[in-house]
Parts: structure tokens; sequence; C-alpha cells
């Protein structure tokens, strides 16, 4: 997946990133763990299932942005999904 998306919230004067998009329910489906949100640090993605293989990483951070740049998005899906 080229592109996705989290939060960031400031609490406590620091911005913690999180990913508040799996529920319960989709974390079963897929076989992961839900994420453990604490308050205090990121809580982004699923680095493994519940089997313990590698799930998910991110390779590149595109930094934040202050609303969804969408015309950013629609770029990099035409770049790596052409069709």
């Amino acid at each position: 997946m080229i592109m996705h998306g989290y939060v960031e919230t400031f609490i406590n004067d620091q911005w913690i990133k999180s990913t508040p998009v799996f529920n319960k329910e989709l974390c079963e489906k897929f076989q992961v763990m839900p994420l453990e949100f604490d308050g205090k640090s990121d809580s982004l993605f699923h680095d493994f299932n519940t089997s313990g293989h590698k799930h998910m990483e991110y390779i590149v951070d595109h930094g934040s942005f202050s609303d969804v740049p969408v015309d950013f998005i629609i770029s990099g899906f035409h770049k790596y999904y052409p069709s």
C-alpha cells in the first residue's frame, strides 16, 4: 500500500501519532492484536500478526499535513498504481 494515514494528537505538550481505524473486529479478521493507546507514545501499526509473522511497517514517512493532502495522494496512486 503506497499511502496510509494516521492522526497526530497534541497531548501533554507532545504530538502523539495513532491509527484509530483498526477496531476489534477488523483486527480479528486480519489476525492482529488491537493496538494499545496509552496517550504517551505512538500507536501506529501492527508490527506482527498473531502468529508472530512480520505484518506491517512504514517504509517512507511523507510528513505531517494540516489537512488531507488529496492531490499528493492521487499523484502517488497514479505513479505506483498506473492502471
